[in-house]
């Protein structure tokens, strides 16, 4: 996006999901009155990537309550982040996975949450939350455009979603500065749809 259309405002760390087989969840946001199925982007799982990866929770953890008085965060104080590692001294609550331990956190979420466990109306949410480090923003939108493999809305997202997933993805493949940098990567990247209830194959192209 253009500098003034930043992907990730300060103070700059985001949550994302770790979809796998066991734990196909993602984030619907809304209330009990109101699942609007919130739009999001696909990241690659490169080594770039990867290393942005600050920590983990096996479940919804109020991760956007989580902020530190500087921003991109400082020694002790990560945004997103709790101060206390689980598996530390045997320790399982009040804390965040370190990224070195994604596989843990997906195996008790895996335990704890089964899939289609995520019901708005109960405050039961299937997703995990991986919180990713975008500070400083320059660094982070330098690994674009190859650190974004698709955009995808969910089938049952509301029509403003839908519409919202439409906006930011013509937005994204027609950035100047993105094209300059890759316009191969940028035209080729798709406007998905992701059906974490599917049995299988839960993306297809979507023909919006």
């Amino acid at each position: 996006m253009s500098r003034d259309q930043p992907l990730c405002p300060p103070p700059c760390s985001f949550a994302d999901v770790c979809c796998a087989p066991a734990s196909p969840e993602v984030f619907e946001g809304g209330n009990a009155w109101e699942i609007i199925r919130a739009p999001g982007l696909v990241l690659a799982s490169s080594p770039a990537v990867q290393k942005r990866i600050a920590c983990s929770y096996h479940k919804d953890s109020g991760t956007d309550g989580k902020f530190c008085p500087k921003p991109g965060g400082s020694k002790g104080c990560v945004p997103g982040c709790m101060s206390n590692w689980c598996l530390e001294d045997g320790r399982k609550w009040n804390c965040c996975y370190q990224p070195k331990d994604l596989l843990q956190m997906l195996e008790r979420q895996t335990r704890e949450t089964p899939p289609g466990a995520t019901d708005v109306t109960k405050m039961a949410y299937g997703y995990n939350e991986l919180i990713i480090d975008a500070w400083p923003v320059e660094d982070w939108e330098a690994l674009l455009p190859h650190s974004v493999v698709a955009f995808f809305v969910q089938p049952l997202a509301t029509p403003e979603e839908k519409q919202r997933a439409r906006s930011a993805h013509r937005l994204y493949v027609t950035d100047r500065q993105l094209l300059e940098k890759s316009r191969e990567v940028v035209s080729r990247t798709p406007l998905v749809l992701y059906d974490p209830r599917a049995n299988s194959a839960p993306f297809r192209l979507w023909d919006s």
